[in-house]
């Protein structure tokens, strides 16, 4: 029993700092969002309470062990709007055009991930499932300024986001609150639809 009270608390603080960063960047009621590379859930919990009651979140992951685990979580939380999106094939999401309102990236854009021609197949599929609307938020950790340059912010615009704006505060990074930036990129006047996208067989 101790245990699991200290891991509800962790989790409550994390979820909290977590949930204050979607906000501040931009993140509404009734979006449609992936959270591309969720791992363990520890922005898809919180992604899910934000955009809740109408908005959904997908969740992906090419770690099916860490997938589940997300999902469990955010059920044992009380939500019904995550979507697990099993990664079949590196960059590759299964998921419509024009889908999205909402991609994160936090901390999955780095080499230990991706090559360099991945993450422009990444970055291309972004830009085809991502709505004309969408808002864009990447935490490039682990990734040097001239390759976030090239990697990150060349590459968003090149699939048709501008980049807005970077937010810098406490962000959960490997189960742990720390200090760091997030650059965020959108693509024309948002709005918030409150649909949920169609996925790909």
């Amino acid at each position: 029993m101790p245990a699991r009270g200290m891991d509800a608390v962790t989790n409550e603080a994390l979820w909290d700092a977590a949930e204050k960063t979607l906000r501040a960047i931009g993140v509404e009621a009734g979006a449609t969002c992936l959270d591309f590379g969720c791992g363990h859930g520890n922005y898809t919990v919180p992604l899910a309470k934000v955009v809740r009651p109408s908005g959904t979140v997908y969740a992906l992951d090419k770690d099916d062990a860490e997938l589940r685990r997300a999902t469990e979580r955010a059920r044992d939380a009380g939500l019904d709007n995550v979507e697990p999106l099993t990664s079949t094939d590196g960059p590759l999401i299964a998921l419509d055009d024009d889908a999205l309102d909402v991609v994160i990236l936090f901390d999955v854009l780095h080499s230990y991930y991706f090559t360099v021609e991945e993450r422009k197949r990444l970055f291309e599929e972004i830009g085809r499932v991502a709505s004309p609307r969408a808002l864009l938020a990447v935490f490039p950790h682990h990734m040097e300024a001239d390759e976030i340059e090239s990697e990150v912010v060349q590459r968003a615009i090149a699939t048709g986001f501008e980049r807005a704006r970077d937010y810098r505060g406490p962000l959960v990074h490997d189960d742990h609150v720390v200090e760091d930036s997030v650059l965020i990129f959108t693509r024309g006047q948002r709005v918030s639809r409150g649909r949920t996208a169609s996925t790909r067989d």
